[in-house]
């Protein structure tokens, strides 16, 4: 696994789900077809399975299977059958979307997906290791990287808030909740930190002498960079990942302040 910053918290681990175990090695659209087929095996956690089916093409850019009604109706029912399973199988499905939006940067790059050891057991799962290692250009990872923050913050937090919103409610789910975990926004926002922005934090710092030039240059010739845009895409993506723990002033807090202070420089 690549490394993660010194300070910087882990998402909370939880048991991989039996149906996913290969999912990081592929897409959301795959996964969703073994996600409804699992669906019409008996089981306990069946329901969640045919949710996650529903909802995982929303990593891809596409349309969820159902209404937002629909499905936040699955989770509440979800709930009600085995709230102690909610976090476990949440965590299961967010896995599976963080696998879709890194084979989604690997597209973006032109990078050949690099595969690495997971779990004992476990199949190898995708990793931006090979993103790190492929010395694509800083404002070429600076761009795919806001972009797929872009998808995933505009996209699908918004659904997942509305779909997820029985969990807020549900009092028994509530209580079980993990301290460094307190609502699905979190979780995602968690995922997608130690999954992909915190292995390319090298890469994003080293980012900030690109961010200062691409300012000169528009204050000597008057227009704006095409890539400044991601570049300010790029700050407010690790100025919300840095809140996540507003007490620990580590990585990802300094990588932020870095890129504000390039762009005004």
């Amino acid at each position: 696994m690549a490394p993660s910053g010194a300070g910087t918290p882990k998402t909370p681990t939880t048991p991989h789900h039996p149906a996913i175990n290969s999912v990081a090695a592929l897409d959301a659209r795959g996964i969703s077809r073994d996600f409804a087929h699992s669906g019409q095996m008996a089981g306990g956690d069946d329901r969640w399975r045919r949710l996650g089916a529903r909802i995982l093409p929303l990593f891809n850019g596409d349309r969820v299977v159902g209404s937002v009604e629909e499905n936040s109706e699955m989770v509440r029912s979800c709930l009600l059958r085995d709230a102690d399973a909610a976090w476990p199988e949440i965590h299961a499905i967010l896995r599976v979307g963080m696998a879709s939006l890194v084979r989604a940067l690997y597209r973006a790059l032109g990078v050949p997906p690099k595969f690495e050891a997971s779990q004992a057991g476990l199949p190898p799962v995708l990793s931006v290791a090979g993103i790190v290692s492929a010395g694509v250009g800083l404002d070429h990872l600076v761009a795919a990287v806001a972009g797929v923050w872009q998808t995933l913050y505009s996209h699908v937090l918004p659904y997942l808030d509305g779909v997820f919103l029985p969990l807020r409610l549900f009092k028994a789910a509530a209580a079980r909740r993990r301290a460094d975990a307190p609502g699905v926004r979190h979780a995602v926002l968690m995922h997608f930190r130690d999954s992909i922005v915190v292995p390319l934090l090298p890469s994003l710092d080293a980012a900030a002498p690109v961010c200062a030039a691409a300012r000169r240059r528009a204050a000597d010739f008057g227009y704006a960079p095409p890539e400044l845009c991601p570049m300010a895409q790029a700050v407010h993506m690790l100025s919300m990942l840095a809140a996540l723990t507003p007490a620990d002033r580590g990585p990802l807090h300094h990588s932020a302040r870095t890129m504000a202070m390039a762009l005004q420089s």
